[in-house]
C-alpha cells in the first residue's frame, strides 16, 4: 500500500527540482556579476589586533562569506552576510573550482602577486636562432 499517491512524489520531485534550478541559475547571475577584491583571513595582524588585507578574494554580488577566518581570539570561523551564508555552499564551489582566492604577499622577497619578477643577472638569455 502506497502512502503517496504517484502523482504526489512526481510534484514533491518537480517543485524541489525548479528550486534547485532557480537557487543555481540565481547564484550564477550573482556570480556573473561578481568582482575580486581585497579581504582579510585573520592570519595577518597589526600589533593593536586588526587583520590587514591579505588575500584577494571572489565575492559575488550583494554577497559576503568567508568560511575560514581567523578571529582576534584565535579561532577559526565564517563570516558573512546573510545572503553570502544562504550562497555560501555554492560561493565555496565557486572559489574552489572557479575563482581561485590568491594572497596579496609571497614569502619570497622581490616578488608581487601574481607575477614573479624575473632577475637578468640570472637568467640565461634564450639562444637565437639562426637563419
Amino acid at each position: 500500500m502506497r502512502l503517496w499517491p504517484k502523482t504526489t512524489s512526481r510534484k514533491i520531485a518537480l517543485c524541489v527540482g525548479v528550486a534547485v534550478g532557480a537557487y543555481i541559475c540565481s547564484y550564477i547571475v550573482l556570480s556573473a556579476l561578481g568582482s575580486y577584491g581585497f579581504s582579510q583571513s585573520g592570519e595577518l595582524r597589526y600589533t593593536f589586533g586588526f587583520a590587514t588585507s591579505d588575500i584577494i578574494v571572489w565575492t559575488p554580488r550583494y554577497c559576503w562569506y568567508q568560511r575560514n577566518y581567523r578571529f582576534v581570539s584565535g579561532e577559526c570561523g565564517s563570516r558573512g552576510n546573510r545572503l553570502g551564508h544562504f550562497y555560501s555552499p555554492l560561493i565555496l564551489l565557486d572559489r574552489a573550482f572557479f575563482h581561485i582566492t590568491r594572497p596579496v604577499f609571497d614569502n619570497e622577497p622581490n616578488s608581487l602577486p601574481h607575477r614573479k619578477m624575473s632577475n637578468p643577472r640570472t637568467e640565461r638569455a634564450a639562444p637565437a636562432r639562426g637563419h
